[in-house]
């Protein structure tokens, strides 16, 4: 099962099926074409856009930081992560987006 945060991000084109994803991924089935954007595994990074054929992979799922979006497309993804910056940046007058999510929380 993977970790998701409560208040996710879900852009309006993955919006309509978001709940059939969010329940077939923590069963650990396959999931094409979608994104996660998540926080960033390494400290010096923000988030991370992993897409969801990464998944397959035991390794992988067992290892993904929580998520904190989800997006139909990589481009999908790079619209969220802005979104998220843009909000960020609005509210706090920072670009700190792991501190900002965090707070979300």
């Amino acid at each position: 099962m993977l970790n998701w945060f409560p208040d996710l991000y879900i852009t309006d084109a993955a919006h309509r099926d978001s709940d059939k994803v969010i329940e077939k991924l923590n069963k650990g089935k396959f999931v094409p074409s979608r994104y996660l954007v998540t926080l960033a595994s390494n400290p010096a990074d923000q988030l991370d856009l992993v897409s969801t054929v990464w998944l397959k992979q035991e390794q992988c799922a067992r290892h993904l930081p929580p998520v904190i979006g989800i997006a139909a497309s990589r481009a999908d993804a790079v619209n969220l992560v802005i979104r998220i910056t843009e909000e960020c940046l609005a509210e706090t007058g920072t670009t700190d987006l792991r501190s900002y999510v965090k707070s979300r929380r």
